[in-house]
């Protein structure tokens, strides 16, 4: 089976040693979002045979990750393995993925065990979004959810659900991805018996960060294709009246105004991620 790596960098030098020689013997695809620590250079004099596409700009996490879902899907790879900067895996990691997703092709993503980088728990948000699932009986469990930093896509699903939308320079482009799989009849699910890391403890939060966030999260519920628009545009805009509240602030109204402004914009994404392919040839 043929598998296509592809890692998207910005300033993660302090990382690739350990990510990229994780990775040796597979095809690698970088995607660097203009880093300034000198991360471009240190993978043409370390790393020859990564292809490595250097950005001038940030593209964000989704369009720099769709420079390899259409370099895989041209190159006729079976698989892709996105992999984030501050993350590795271990030599059985992605066979046994790749193993796992042969044995049922109804999974349109599997995750490892992602875990801490002293591998005695279990990464912070994996833990809080996958940790109830992962009681169930199996090694291959279906969950709701699960972060793109360990993720396994055949092509073939690529070529059905498409690549990331561009609704999302950053932040819940993931949970686009997922509801897209989700509307196409694929599963989202983690292999219990192999296991990643993903090296980062929780971090410092801004309220303003948080609202950036909560405002994406609420643009992935206008553009689900699995759930009401005319719902969406009631529930989405009170969620942030919601949060006002909850936190004391009024900077959610910004971001509600801003999500009414591009109802119309958003209807229309969610109508064209319906489609086979959605933002492959963008």
């Amino acid at each position: 089976m043929k598998v296509l790596v592809i890692i998207v960098t910005y300033n993660g030098m302090k990382w690739l040693p350990k990510v990229l020689g994780s990775v040796s013997g597979y095809d690698v695809m970088v995607v660097d979002n203009g880093s300034s620590d000198g991360s471009a250079d240190w993978i043409r004099a370390n790393c020859p045979d990564v292809l490595l596409v250097e950005s001038k700009e940030n593209l964000g996490f989704g369009k720099a990750n769709n420079l390899g879902f259409r370099h895989a899907v041209g190159n006729g790879y079976d698989y892709v393995y996105l992999l984030n900067q501050d993350a590795w895996v271990f030599p059985d990691t992605i066979p046994a993925l790749v193993a796992a997703a042969e044995a049922d092709k109804t999974f349109g993503i599997i995750s490892p065990m992602q875990m801490t980088a002293g591998l005695d728990k279990l990464d912070w948000n994996f833990r809080r979004k996958c940790g109830k699932y992962l009681e169930a009986a199996g090694n291959l469990v279906p969950v709701r959810f699960v972060m793109a930093a360990h993720w396994l896509i055949p092509v073939r699903v690529l070529k059905v659900v498409g690549a990331f939308s561009p609704a999302f320079p950053h932040y819940s482009e993931d949970n686009n991805f997922i509801h897209r799989a989700r509307y196409h009849g694929f599963q989202v699910g983690v292999l219990k018996t192999v296991k990643a890391v993903h090296d980062r403890e929780k971090r410092p939060d801004t309220k303003e960060k948080h609202m950036w966030r909560k405002f994406m999260t609420a643009v992935a519920g206008m553009v689900n294709p699995n759930r009401s628009f005319a719902f969406q545009a009631v529930i989405q805009p009170l969620s942030m009246i919601l949060f006002c509240a909850r936190y004391l602030t009024l900077l959610p109204l910004k971001y509600m105004f801003r999500l009414l402004k591009g109802m119309p914009d958003y209807k229309d994404l969610r109508r064209q991620s319906m489609s086979e392919g959605a933002f492959l040839d963008d």
